[in-house]
């Protein structure tokens, strides 16, 4: 659920939109208030807080550009111009304007929008997820031949056999030799995230991209690695995502 604030000069206006929403959209989209003017628009998101604002650009001796006088470039909410000329919506979406509508707004306009808005809020979620998840990993020690070597284990990838050492594939395309085998990166892995998908192979789940299902099961990672899962893994592998 988004809340929103309404700004528009026009009475009607403002009227429409907030009909539209609530006849259509009252499910994603609460209306906290409307506002007339600037002033009146900059009161009430300094008190309200909206996820976004549906903002009028040519209003009554002022434009709507003005909120930015106020508010700066670095918003905490999402701007949606309305407008008759689609010119200003140009305008507004290079200052930084998430979105626009043309008026008349139509309500196949306004679900569109609402699909950006989600799918822009998803990506937001899952980057914070990651940033959580890989604040939460500890830095574990790894012995090489030139000594011992620190590693994040969010920066981690994949790991992967090298006769009795292990080769850790990291985020930067960096490769790592340590001394000690899988078996024994495994066992230091297995309880953050990390799975033995294979004789050869360790994985970190979170970067788990794909599963492809041929005539062998492959698993291809966020750097497009692909990775074979073996036979006997791949119920345990699965379930790891249910």
């Amino acid at each position: 659920m988004y809340t929103a604030i309404i700004i528009d000069d026009e009475q009607n206006a403002r009227k429409f939109l907030f009909n539209l929403i609530q006849q259509n959209f009252s499910n994603q989209i609460h209306v906290i208030d409307m506002a007339a003017t600037v002033s009146e628009a900059v009161q009430k998101i300094q008190t309200f807080h909206p996820d976004l604002i549906f903002l009028d650009i040519e209003m009554s001796n002022e434009s709507g550009f003005d909120v930015y006088n106020y508010f700066g470039d670095d918003l905490k909410f999402d701007v949606i111009i309305t407008t008759a000329f689609k010119e200003y919506a140009i305008a507004a979406l290079k200052k930084g304007a998430f979105d626009y509508l043309l008026k008349p707004i139509d309500h196949l306009d306004l679900m569109s929008l609402i699909k950006k808005l989600d799918k822009k809020n998803q990506s937001k979620n899952q980057q914070l997820l990651s940033h959580n998840y890989a604040e939460s990993l500890p830095k574990l020690a790894f012995s090489t031949q030139f000594g011992i070597r620190y590693i994040e284990l969010y920066n981690i990838i994949y790991a992967s056999a090298d006769g009795p050492y292990t080769d850790i594939h990291t985020l930067d395309g960096k490769v790592i030799t340590t001394t000690k085998s899988l078996k024994e990166f495994e066992e230091l892995t297995t309880s953050f995230n990390f799975f033995r998908c294979h004789k050869t192979y360790v994985v970190n789940l979170a970067y788990v991209a794909e599963l492809i299902k041929k005539d062998e099961f492959v698993i291809v990672m966020k750097n497009n690695m692909r990775i074979p899962l073996s036979i006997r893994k791949r119920d345990e592998f699965q379930s790891k995502f249910l």
